[in-house]
């Protein structure tokens, strides 16, 4: 046995293990070990210096694969090429017992300091452990037993820094709090109490405006993580508000206040004051912009709440009056200029509400100026927008004789005016529509968290007092409001028609028209009493061109490009300028939505501005037919030319541009549906829908293609336009896509009729680039059948054509399909070149889709000889690439193969978690072929975990869907699973076994995919 070495004042062996692992003798770096396994040896004992750790439990966690005596074995081999790595100083690795080993205490080690310092626990060891942390624990190791150590470490640390944080503040050193408090917030940003102490700190250095921005920047990380409606807690924003008012009673943020005193220029009496109108409804989903808009007035003598009519500028403005007033000598007040038609009663509608008098002699503005002269108070000015310039001359006036007052606008479009500060009312939030819907039907309390939801809720109740928000509702009034765009008087509107109608029949409604909101508001002004009044007002305010733009740009449902605008609405290019000058008005209007999106800015009309524009569209000079006709046109041509570029180097940002026009494909494919759109639109729109054949599957919408692309083959079919050259090569595509389709969904025989068919009008036609996209997906089809013989052959034949044509995409993703189907017929030694040499072309190309799948096909075969290192790497670079472009039953696919991957390597708990993730997929898609492949994985990783019973349960639900589909497991999956049936037989025995089994068989493919996610 060793003796531990004898301290020493300086240790030669010096180990680093916060941030990146270090480990030297001296100044000397250790040197090269053999493998990676002698520095895991050196930190786990390194983590436990000066303790003996068993040499069983050693080898068990670095070699959780090995049998007990190999792991052994390898233990004491790295211990042997690490102690002659340490030379003379092997002494400090020493054994207390036979069976264990140990680190001496007399090695300089960051971790053992950190430990002894955070268990002291008095404020100067807190310092020293906080100034010894460089980093998490090992921070570049992945390995399993790192994450258990960092974990509570890093814990340690941000506690550490609280209270450190919290002694300096209580000391009254301001400046140490804040620099400790950053560290804290640095390390975990979404720690609230620390943002709160933060705040405190840096206000109490008096910098407010750095208080209120760590304020701004908490919820700006919340909003990243948890979506644009999400707000900091309740105290958090208490602290805030505190600490704005303080800053205002310092002076800090405050108004300028008169430069008179209040002696000289006479305070407006209380008992004279108009007071502010009394809102009918509580505000929801506007408290924060409330503080936004003080804080804007707080620097901006101008402000101007500029939005759609019913956005809510209006009670917005109201409330920021009533929160605001206090801070001004004379309070505010509120003048509504709807009922104002003459620009000269602006002013005189101010000084009545102002009570200010009017003298002999001077116009209305002159006395206002002239009583307004120094005096501190929030001028509202509410509805300017047909009143522009009339209001614009009157702020410009009252703001240049009165430094104490402070001007918010309300408008459609801004006042245009130096120093105005522009704040877009937006509409509440909504459910994002890419978030599983699953969750919040389950719990609908959830919805509650987003503002439109919760405006309609409580504006049903006041209609209807038993209506709630519950599992058999909470679709609809999702649906309402997200047809209604989050405008918070449409959904008011919706809300008061629960009274009659049921929320699931209003939802029903909404999504052929606006019917449901046709009801007035008596209270109300008259522009406001119904939506259609609303936008009556908007219109009656527009010029003739802009009145023609808009309407033809309700043919536009899911947005548009500058581009798109001049091509569809615009006659010829005479045009152009005066539609883009229109374009531009309808903007500062607050019509249409301008958004600076990347790669290009697009516009978009809230739906229900759209679908009123789209009424007046009917009297378009030259039809509205013309205009849809226009639009599909359009449409062709800019898809035909993503559709050219799509396997190339930007494939990820095609993909977004094709998904940013997806409602326009979808629209203008509902029109040419229609047996009124003639026959031409019936054939440009099959050249449209086969155009968006790569889209409609990398982006998981097959279902969705499938169903759009039969109607529109019928359409064809039914146009009589069916024997010229080009509507032959559209008629084919149309096959071989619906084929791709329906082997998707899991429909295998009639993926193959359907890939027959084309092959056979290729072959008639002489389309030799179409005959080989029809033997490619024949080929795919054939095999997913089992016959693997066969569709190797098509494949073959396949590649062979698609080389004499120069066709190298085509052969390349028929390489991986052929290597597959090699795969599949054990042969794959012949498979192996195939998929290297697709990946080479797919890499050269910058196909990630195309990349992705070779990679697939070399795991698998590296997996299954034993390669497992190899395996993972490629699955984790084709998961990578995959969640890049956004295929979510691709992600699916990749997470089920890594995790067979990394369950064999021994982590089978992140094992698990990628799984749950790819069956959620699954789920979400009802993706039947995919469940099936998933559900197979779920039945591995429970055998492995020793869950016998509940795989060979899920190997029955497998069994009954993959008869269902008609998807055997091709015969190297095959012996696997008969391997895996043989283990859990013996497990089990023959009774439970077939218990178990039997009941798998009898369950639904959804049942089982509930119960191997444990949701049921």
């Amino acid at each position: 046995m060793l003796s531990p070495a004898k301290p020493t004042l300086v240790s030669p062996l010096v180990l680093r293990l916060f941030g990146a692992f270090d480990a030297r003798i001296g100044e000397s770096p250790l040197p090269p070990l053999r493998s990676r396994k002698g520095l895991h040896l050196l930190a786990l004992l390194a983590l436990r210096q000066g303790r003996g750790v068993e040499r069983e439990w050693l080898a068990g966690i670095l070699w959780p694969d090995s049998d007990g005596d190999r792991a052994r074995v390898s233990l004491r081999q790295t211990l042997t090429d690490l102690r002659t790595a340490l030379g003379p100083h092997a002494c400090l690795l020493y054994g207390p017992s036979p069976r264990q080993l140990s680190l001496a205490h007399s090695v300089d080690s960051d971790v053992s300091a950190f430990d002894a310092a955070i268990r002291r626990g008095d404020v100067a060891s807190l310092e020293e452990a906080v100034g010894i942390y460089r980093g998490p624990v090992l921070e570049t190791w992945v390995e399993e037993w790192v994450a258990q150590e960092r974990a509570p470490r890093d814990q340690q640390y941000r506690d550490a820094l609280a209270t450190l944080g919290e002694s300096a503040a209580k000391r009254g050193e301001s400046g140490d709090a804040a620099r400790l408090l950053r560290r804290l917030v640095t390390a975990d940003p979404l720690r609230e109490d620390a943002c709160r102490n933060l705040m405190r700190a840096v206000a109490d250095q008096g910098d407010y405006a750095g208080a209120m921005q760590c304020f701004r920047d908490l919820r700006l990380r919340l909003r990243k993580r948890f979506g644009s409606s999400a707000e900091p807690a309740a105290a958090t924003q208490a602290a805030y508000k505190a600490i704005r008012a303080e800053a205002r009673a310092k002076g800090a943020l405050s108004l300028p206040q008169a430069t008179a005193t209040p002696q000289t220029v006479p305070s407006l009496p209380s008992s004279v004051r108009r007071p502010l109108p009394l809102p009918l409804t509580p505000l929801i989903g506007r408290e924060s912009a409330v503080a936004d808009v003080l804080d804007a007035l707080a620097v901006n003598r101008l402000a101007t709440l500029t939005g759609p009519g019913g956005i809510g500028k209006t009670r917005l403005a109201l409330a920021v009056a009533y929160e605001g007033a206090g801070e001004f000598l004379e309070g505010a007040f509120f003048v509504d200029l709807a009922p104002v038609a003459a620009p000269a009663d602006v002013a005189r509608a101010v000084l009545a509400v102002l009570k200010a008098p009017e003298e002999p002699g001077r116009s209305s503005m002159e006395a206002l100026t002239a009583w307004l002269n120094d005096r501190s108070l929030l001028l509202v000015l509410d509805n300017c927008e047909h009143l522009l310039d009339a209001c614009a001359e009157l702020t410009e006036a009252l703001l240049s004789v009165s430094s104490g007052l402070r001007v918010l606008a309300t408008s459609r479009q801004p006042l245009m005016l130096p120093g105005e500060r522009v704040l877009v009312v937006l509409p509440l939030s909504l459910p994002d529509p890419r978030h599983p819907s699953s969750n919040w039907v389950a719990d609908p309390a959830l919805l509650l968290e987003f503002s439109a939801v919760r405006l309609f809720v409580d504006r049903a109740t006041a209609a209807r007092a038993d209506f709630a928000i519950n599992k058999a509702n909470a679709a609809a009034v999702v649906q309402v409001c997200r047809r209604l765009d989050g405008i918070p008087l449409a959904l008011e509107l919706a809300a008061s028609s629960v009274r009659s109608i049921a929320v699931e029949v209003a939802a029903a409604r909404l999504s052929e028209d606006l019917s449901p909101l046709t009801g007035a508001m008596r209270t109300s002004a008259s522009r406001h009493r119904t939506l259609q009044a609303t936008f009556d007002w908007s219109w009656e305010l527009l010029t003739p061109a802009e009145r023609l733009l808009l309407a033809r740009l309700s043919v536009f449902v899911g947005g548009w490009t500058q581009e798109a605008a001049e091509a569809v609405c615009g006659s010829d290019r005479s045009e152009m300028h005066s539609l883009l000058i229109a374009l531009t008005s309808l903007v500062d209007k607050s019509l249409v939505v301008y958004e600076e999106k990347r790669p290009t800015p697009r516009y978009r009309l809230l739906e229900t501005v759209r679908q009123y524009a789209a009424e007046r569209l009917y009297d378009d000079p030259e039809g509205a037919d013309v205009i849809r006709a226009r639009h599909l046109a359009y449409l062709i041509s800019y898809v035909e030319r993503q559709e050219a570029v799509v396997h190339g180097e930007h494939q990820a940002d095609v993909l977004d541009r094709l998904e940013a026009d997806h409602d326009n494909c979808r629209a203008v494919l509902r029109w040419a549906a229609a047996e009124t759109s003639g026959p031409v639109a019936a054939v440009e729109a099959l050249r449209l829908a086969v155009a968006l054949l790569t889209f409609w599957m990398i982006r998981d919408h097959a279902a969705e293609g499938h169903e759009r692309l039969v109607i529109a083959l019928a359409r064809h079919t039914a146009s009589g336009l069916t024997d010229e050259a080009s509507a032959i090569k559209y008629r084919i595509r149309a096959l071989n896509s619906l084929g791709t389709y329906e082997g998707l969904l899991g429909n295998l025989h009639s993926s193959r009729a359907r890939q027959e068919e084309a092959l056979l009008l290729a072959r008639k036609s002489g389309n030799r680039l179409a005959e080989a996209g029809s033997l490619n997906n024949l080929g795919n089809s054939v095999g997913s059948l089992g016959d693997h013989p066969g569709a190797i052959q098509l494949l073959s034949e396949c590649l062979t054509l698609a080389q004499e044509l120069g066709y190298d995409w085509g052969a390349a993703m028929t390489r991986t399909n052929l290597g597959y189907q090699l795969m599949h017929a054990d042969r794959e030694a012949e498979a192996m070149p195939c998929f290297n040499q697709s990946l080479g072309t797919m890499r050269r190309l910058g196909d990630k889709f195309g990349v992705a799948r070779a990679l697939d096909g070399l795991a698998a075969i590296a997996r299954r000889t034993g390669g497992l290192v190899t395996a993972r790497g490629h699955c984790e670079e084709a998961l990578a690439l995959r969640r890049e472009i956004g295929s979510h039953r691709e992600i699916a696919l990749s997470l089920g193969s890594l995790a067979r991957v990394i369950a064999e390597i021994g982590e089978k708990d992140a094992a698990g978690t990628l799984c749950r993730e790819c069956l959620e997929i699954r789920r979400e898609m009802a993706d039947r072929w995919g469940t099936a492949e998933g559900l197979e994985v779920a039945g591995e990783l429970a055998l492995r975990a020793g869950d016998a019973g509940h795989a060979v349960f899920l190997w029955g639900a497998v069994d009954t869907l993959r008869q269902e589909i008609h998807t055997p497991l091709p015969p190297p999956q095959r012996a696997a699973r008969d391997r895996q049936v043989a283990s859990a037989r013996e497990s089990l025995g023959d009774k439970v076994f077939e218990q178990n089994y039997a009941e798998g068989r009898n369950t639904s493919w959804k049942d089982a995919l509930d119960q191997a996610l444990g949701t049921k």
